[in-house]
């Protein structure tokens, strides 16, 4: 815990940081203006996304994406009375924080990417429920072929999400129960029926708690560490999902100081860094669900990658 707050605290002061962080949106905004202007799909419009940030970097903090190709993945489940089967999604973001290569943190958000129609995006209920609730699913082709009764929980409401992609180049991040809120009962969203919740950036902050409860002491003043490890459940555009994407607001937890906390959640997303190539960045736990099948599936990974390993003279070892 206090290696995160060190972390935080330097990034939080560093203004390279928040150049970087205005590099990475820059390069985003342009990637889907060039994917509007030749009218591309949601799936090429992830790809532009992910190839784009794939490969920057500032100091501790890199970003990696890579697209894993195959068969979209679609998966089984029952909603209210009757079994359905529909997409998880296309787009995975996850978020690792290591030291000497043991986690000290990962997160997970499932995203469905939509593009605008004429003046609304088309929610299907089904996968909206199963971004929503994660009931209990059996894998019907894809990455979750084979699979049966998996259950991923969903503690922080955004295990699941959308991104609402609109012309002529911006990205809105909503909760799937945001979504779900804003819909009212409809199956299109309109942008006037889009509106950020008070606490979009999130109900609860760890490092908040820590601070109240005087759990440490001579800790520094909340302003150099504010807005790091959030629940970010909204962004209004790219520039917000960015941002707080970096500082390690986005997805569900499923891994704490090493110690899995959301054991399939946790195993899908490991399977996931491991097809993407990104599994030297971190010390994974052997895969007792996915084990070591081929990767079927359609879905762009995204990677923000935090290397909290003490630097020399830094003090002991993480805790």
């Amino acid at each position: 815990m206090d290696r995160l707050r060190d972390v935080f605290v330097a990034l939080g002061r560093d203004g390279g940081f928040f150049d970087f962080q205005n590099a990475v949106i820059a390069g985003l905004y342009d990637a889907l203006s060039q994917g509007y202007s030749h009218g591309e799909n949601e799936v090429a419009l992830v790809k532009r996304v992910v190839e784009t940030a794939n490969g920057q970097s500032y100091k501790n903090v890199s970003i990696h994406g890579a697209m894993l190709h195959g068969s979209r993945s679609y998966v089984e489940f029952s909603h209210r009375d009757r079994p359905v089967t529909t997409e998880l999604g296309d787009m995975a973001i996850l978020t690792t924080v290591t030291a000497a290569g043991d986690r000290l943190l990962q997160r997970l958000c499932i995203v469905q990417n939509k593009k605008k129609g004429s003046t609304s995006w088309r929610i299907d209920a089904e996968q909206l429920f199963l971004l929503r609730c994660f009931p209990p699913f059996t894998g019907n082709r894809g990455i979750f072929r084979g699979c049966s009764g998996l259950v991923f929980r969903n503690l922080s409401g955004c295990l699941g999400a959308y991104g609402l992609i609109a012309p002529p180049c911006e990205m809105i991040f909503s909760s799937a129960p945001l979504v779900e809120e804003m819909l009212r009962g409809a199956n299109t969203l309109k942008a006037d029926g889009i509106s950020a919740p008070s606490d979009a950036w999130g109900t609860y902050n760890w490092m908040d708690r820590v601070y109240d409860w005087g759990l440490l002491e001579h800790w520094p003043p909340r302003e150099t560490w504010a807005k790091f490890c959030g629940n970010t459940r909204f962004a209004r555009d790219i520039t917000e999902l960015v941002r707080y994407w970096t500082q390690v607001n986005i997805g569900e937890i499923t891994c704490w100081s090493n110690e899995v906390t959301n054991p399939n959640a946790d195993a899908f997303a490991n399977f996931l860094l491991r097809k993407a190539g990104f599994a030297k960045l971190a010390h994974l736990p052997p895969d007792n669900v996915f084990g070591d099948r081929e990767f079927d599936g359609e879905m762009g990974v995204l990677l923000c990658h935090v290397d909290a390993t003490p630097t020399e003279g830094a003090g002991g070892p993480a805790r």
